[in-house]
């Protein structure tokens, strides 16, 4: 998995050179669609939600640099490339009527290149996305997506209560949609929604009752908790609810507190 997806600058970078590649004459909407929604599906809601995100990533890299430590770059000097930047998404309510050639005259490689440094500041140190599954082939994106569905499937399909199963179906379809919008979310838009789902297990009553009694959704969430500890956010889980969640959960990794058997 791509590096610079795990920080706001990465994205953008990412974005605007994917833009910088495409033919001078495409539609701006189509050179978007093509990066925002691969193999996704177009419906209008979805993209103009990822068009959205990706007009708050020049606020979330000055709020990621104002959070880094003293370093050997001013902060002027990692910002440096938000003012074309912010010209060249400035376009985004002509979509329909602006090409790639447009666009780009906003901005050039010198603003792709201080994208691509301040990504890779804000990246130093944090754990890498690149590993895969040790059991399985799929890369754990892949493995992600398909677990939200099963338990999509399941909350539908095993006669649960109708709260329960309404409330595992969102939470599953909005890490369904997080991964669809990975590039511009990244893992922290991922994280957000597993963190949604364990939270609603752990303040329901009734859905953490249904979890539990139901070997199969228990060994799903199980199973999708690894794989977010695969994508490299393990530390992004709230440790409240890892302490909290623990009365269900199976340890995934030796560095996460093993699940207890005794009930709530």
């Amino acid at each position: 998995m791509n590096p610079h997806c795990m920080n706001p600058a990465g994205r953008l970078f990412e974005f605007l050179n994917f833009v910088w590649s495409q033919p001078d004459q495409l539609p701006a909407s189509a050179a978007w669609a093509q990066y925002l929604l691969p193999g996704a599906d177009k419906e209008q809601a979805t993209f103009f939600k990822a068009v959205g995100i990706v007009l708050t990533l020049p606020r979330e890299i000055r709020a990621s640099v104002a959070l880094l430590p003293p370093g050997p770059f001013a902060s002027e000097r990692l910002l440096r490339a938000l003012p074309a930047a912010e010209a060249a998404l400035s376009i985004a309510p002509q979509l329909s009527a602006v090409t790639v050639s447009q666009m780009k005259a906003h901005y050039d490689r010198g603003t792709l290149a201080d994208l691509e440094m301040c990504s890779e500041l804000l990246s130093h140190g944090r754990p890498g996305v690149g590993q895969e599954i040790q059991d399985e082939d799929e890369p754990s994106l892949d493995a992600i997506r398909r677990l939200a569905n099963e338990i999509q499937e399941e909350a539908t399909e095993s006669g649960l209560p109708q709260e329960v199963a309404a409330l595992l179906w969102r939470n599953a379809d909005a890490i369904v949609r997080a991964v669809d919008l990975y590039r511009i979310l990244g893992q922290d838009g991922v994280i957000r929604e597993f963190e949604g789902l364990v939270g609603s297990l752990v303040t329901k009553p009734a859905a953490f009752s249904a979890v539990q009694k139901s070997s199969s959704l228990r060994e799903k969430i199980q199973r999708l908790s690894k794989e977010i500890i695969v994508l490299g956010a393990a530390c992004a889980v709230p440790t409240q609810l890892i302490i909290e969640a623990s009365n269900f959960w199976t340890a995934v990794e030796p560095h996460v507190t093993a699940l207890s058997t005794v009930q709530p």
